[in-house]
């Protein structure tokens, strides 16, 4: 027998009934279990069984309608089977029609049963009609002992009607039950593995959302497995699932009564815990009229309970719920919540704000609502900041741009608006940067004492705002102003806030020796300012993008680490930023393998704002583009920039680059350079994008010269060169700085170099990039020899970071240049060298010079590691090779000679 994910244990003592039905005991087994559990899928897998053993098996399943219909649910089991078949008594009958109606029945069972094995499957037998449950039990009983097996599958019955008692009294005296819960996480693993392959750690993260649940789970499944009804991008949160595994979701649920549904609803809309009474309250019932529907939801676990509190079971549920509410129907349940939480005295706390700006009808009502819950003192300023959230998360930005200026426009405390801009700053810097902040300080600082902590925490706004639309010059004038207020007032938060803006103008200035030394500065000022741990954890990353751009990168990772384990300790959940932060080192620094699964691990639900499933979309896509994947990529890319509209924000920098590089692969580089353009002219000003991934500046160059736009890449050369002189002994820098001018000049010599400083260089894709080009100029200069060896330096290297597509393209481009170059006589490995292996050793060579590991390929040759090992040495010393670039430039030299 098959086996099912997680029913081993289920399936053995279904096949024990089978068998002793088999030799003439029947017997009766009911198998329980909320919706989605699996009974049909197991009872069914159990007849498959009964059938390939000659038995006959019967089926029927009930439904709604069969409560109205008596003998309905029994007399499915015999269409088709005439020779079964007896008619029940008209409508429910007198007890001895019933009686007899029940031995008649019996009878032709067990005749024909004695001929033919009988197996009697009734699935959602908690909606049978009333005359079959009553006669179920004396059938059963009359069939005892005879070679026929009942199964019975239901879900649990809360009610304590005829038809739940009846149903109960089976799983006494002779009769068996089966419970079916869960599946484990083991189980659940073992499910996607048989239906995926081996699942990706995105995959295993949704497996999450569905407590175990088959039904959900193969929802799940079946939108992994199908690439046309899910977008590429989006295997990473369950709002990312397409609308039919949500509408196929919830219609699971129908198998429960219509009342359950509406307390589903609710629990989908508050998102949290609730109270019966607050159900009753938003569905405008008696909270006693809900009791059945509860009990019902509860005993099938699509509802938990938690401290007498409510909650929709499992992740996956409640939002497919809450997707297939009608907008008319979700509408007036936002706005029944949010009066309610008014009621209960929560006039103005984050739940309140939630639900008005899902049910708000214009963007003026919920500016008019935020603006008198202000002025009322109803609501802090993080008001705001929450409603930037939801807004910038549902792609609203627009809609935000025009609330937040509308309350920005509406407060008159000075002290209150520079909360206020504050929150704004800190929830959205790409919003913050598309309002008029000037303005709004300029007005609030002609409110506050002159000399006061207040004017400091102004002038650090205002520092920060200058710097968002690129004033550099009246940033640093503003911050520093601010710095020195701040001191003399003891504002700790003003100054912290002051201290960062100084941060990113030395970094986006190139100086990372001064980067890092204010950075530190920053982190000790938060340390005693409880009000700056926005800017803590801001300063942090900032230290670790800089420690990486001067190629440090273990120091980098180390603050990660420590940050990671002192946020852990004290159970913030900010920690998953720091993952992606993570998964950032571990990319430019080549470890593709190791940052793709730092990205698959992270949740972007933890960040209502949106922004870390942003940064995990934009990582991916990176890598997608490194692996040849170049349409994957540019639906990563394009999702990022749907959201993202501030072209001086890193991550759209290197979002549009990266559209911009995957366009050009896929049609032509002019076009790759119109998706960029935005990025030369702030390139000079701002280098933040060159000290982050130096080998940036290439690519900007080469797209900016298939384009003919000699101007624009020159801007880039001399920046990168100035970063380079600006910090001295940072490989990267220099190296990059070489690869840029050397495309830029078409000078060889440069972008040999290049590949030369790279060598001391943790980013290993930068340094294969530069060599790809280098190979390029020497080939142009017929230098055949020295171009297989620079392009076969640059497959070593991709192979190393397990860059696939950039891999594949150096070996074609190897086996292009070997081709082309002059004759070959004499090179090693064209004469009797070659020929000196064996075999095995010459099948182990070639896999090897094809960028295959020595695990991959022991696996392809079925050959343990040490054996592929001690070959590869073998073949090292005969043909006089030192390593595998070598190697792979030998046997490429032999195919041409071939």
């Amino acid at each position: 027998m098959d086996t099912l994910a997680g029913r081993t244990h289920e399936l053995n003592e279904l096949g024990r009934a089978l068998e002793e039905t088999l030799y003439g005991d029947g017997r009766h087994v009911t198998v329980e279990g909320p919706p989605g559990i699996g009974k049909t899928r197991l009872v069914s897998q159990l007849a498959g069984e009964a059938e390939e053993l000659g038995m006959l098996v019967l089926r029927g399943t009930a439904t709604r309608l069969d409560r109205v219909a008596p003998w309905s649910t029994l007399m499915r089991l015999f269409v088709g089977r005439p020779e079964l078949h007896r008619s029940p008594p008209t409508g429910t009958g007198s007890s001895g029609c019933v009686f007899d109606f029940s031995l008649r029945l019996a009878t032709a069972l067990t005749e024909h049963a004695r001929r033919q094995p009988l197996v009697i499957v009734l699935d959602d037998m908690h909606w049978s009609d009333e005359m079959t449950a009553l006669i179920l039990p004396t059938l059963t009983q009359h069939t005892r002992g005879e070679p026929i097996l009942w199964l019975v599958a239901r879900c649990p019955m809360s009610d304590r009607g005829s038809v739940a008692e009846v149903l109960q009294q089976l799983t006494g005296g002779e009769g068996s039950l089966l419970r079916l819960g869960p599946l484990a996480d083991d189980e659940v693993a073992d499910l996607l593995r048989r239906a995926l392959g081996e699942p990706t750690r995105a995959q295993l993260g949704l497996k999450e959302k569905c407590s175990g649940i088959p039904a959900l789970l193969m929802q799940v499944v079946a939108a992994l497995k199908d690439p046309a009804a899910l977008d590429q991008g989006l295997p990473l949160e369950v709002a990312d699932l397409p609308g039919s595994v949500h509408r196929r979701v919830v219609d699971r649920l129908h198998k429960l009564s219509p009342a359950v549904h509406p307390l589903l609803q609710v629990g989908a809309v508050l998102e949290r815990p609730f109270s019966l009474h607050e159900a009753a309250r938003l569905l405008d019932a008696k909270a006693a009229a809900l009791i059945p529907a509860v009990e019902e939801a509860l005993a099938n676990e699509v509802m938990v309970s938690r401290d007498g509190r409510l909650e929709v079971a499992n992740d996956l549920t409640l939002e497919s719920v809450y997707l297939t509410i009608s907008p008319p129907a979700r509408h007036a349940l936002h706005r029944e919540a949010s009066a309610m939480l008014r009621e209960q005295g929560d006039r103005g706390g984050t739940e309140v704000v939630r639900h008005m700006v899902h049910c708000a009808e214009t963007e003026t009502e919920l500016a008019a609502y935020l603006s008198r819950s202000l002025a009322a003192g109803d609501v802090e300023a993080g008001a705001l900041g929450d409603t930037v959230h939801l807004l910038t998360a549902r792609g609203r930005l627009t809609e935000a741009h025009d609330v937040i200026t509308t309350v920005l426009e509406s407060i008159d405390s000075a002290s209150q608006l520079c909360a206020a801009l504050t929150v704004v700053q800190e929830a959205s810097p790409q919003l913050a940067s598309m309002l008029n902040f000037p303005h709004h300080v300029e007005r609030a600082l002609k409110a506050v004492e002159p000399g006061s902590a207040a004017q400091a925490g102004l002038q650090a706004v205002q520092a920060t705002s200058f710097l968002e639309h690129g004033r550099s010059a009246e940033a640093a004038a503003a911050a520093e102003e601010a710095v020195e207020l701040a001191r003399s007032t003891g504002s700790r938060s003003a100054e912290a806030r002051a201290e960062f803006v100084r941060v990113r103008l030395a970094f986006g200035d190139g100086d990372l020796a001064a980067s890092q030394r204010l950075a530190c500065r920053t982190l000790s000022v938060t340390e005693s300012s409880p009000d700056a741990s926005g800017v803590e954890r801001t300063a942090r990353l900032v230290l670790a993008v800089t420690l990486a751009a001067r190629d440090e990168f273990d120091d980098a990772l180390a603050v990660v680490d420590m940050v990671q384990r002192e946020e852990a300790l004290a159970g913030d959940p900010g920690r998953v930023f720091w993952e992606a932060g993570r998964a950032q080192l571990l990319l430019w620094r080549g470890e593709l393998d190791r940052a793709e699964a730092v990205c698959r691990g992270v949740d972007p639900g933890a960040d209502p704002s949106g922004e870390l499933g942003r940064e995990v979309r934009s990582l991916l896509g990176q890598m997608h583009l490194l692996r040849g994947e170049a349409y994957t990529a540019a639906q990563y890319f394009n999702r990022v920039l749907a959201g993202e509209q501030a072209p001086a924000c890193p991550r759209w920098q290197e979002t549009a680059l990266g559209l911009a590089l995957a366009t050009a692969y896929q049609t032509t580089a002019p076009s790759g350079f119109a998706v960029a353009a935005a990025i030369y002219d702030r390139v000079p000003e701002n280098a933040t994008l060159l000290l982050r991934s130096p080998d940036a500046a290439a690519g900007l160059v080469r797209l900016a010269l298939a384009a003919d736009r000699r101007d624009a890449a020159e801007r880039v050369v001399c920046t990168s060169l100035r970063l380079a002189r600006d910090n001295p002994g940072v490989a990267s820098l220099e190296g990059a700085a070489r690869h840029a001018e050397g495309l830029f000049r078409k000078d060889r010599r440069l972008l040999e170099a290049a590949v030369e400083r790279y060598t001391d260089s943790p980013r290993v894709l930068a340094r294969a990039h530069a060599g790809e080009d280098a190979a390029q100029a020497a080939a142009l200069g017929e230098d055949s020899a020295r171009a297989v060896e620079l392009m076969a330096g640059a497959h070593e290297d991709y192979r190393r970071c397990g860059a696939r597509g950039s891999m594949e393209r150096s070996a074609n481009a190897m086996r292009k240049l070997s081709a082309e170059g002059s004759s070959l006589n004499g090179r090693p490995g064209c004469g009797r060298e070659w020929e000196g292996l064996s075999d095995s050793e010459r099948r182990v060579a070639l896999l090897v010079s094809d960028g295959l590991t020595n695990q991959e390929v022991a696996e392809r040759l079925f050959l343990s590691p040490h054996t592929v090992d001690s070959h590869l040495r073998s073949s090292f010393r005969k043909l006089a090779v030192r390593n595998r670039v070598e190697l792979a430039r030998l046997v490429l030299a032999r195919a041409s000679c071939a």
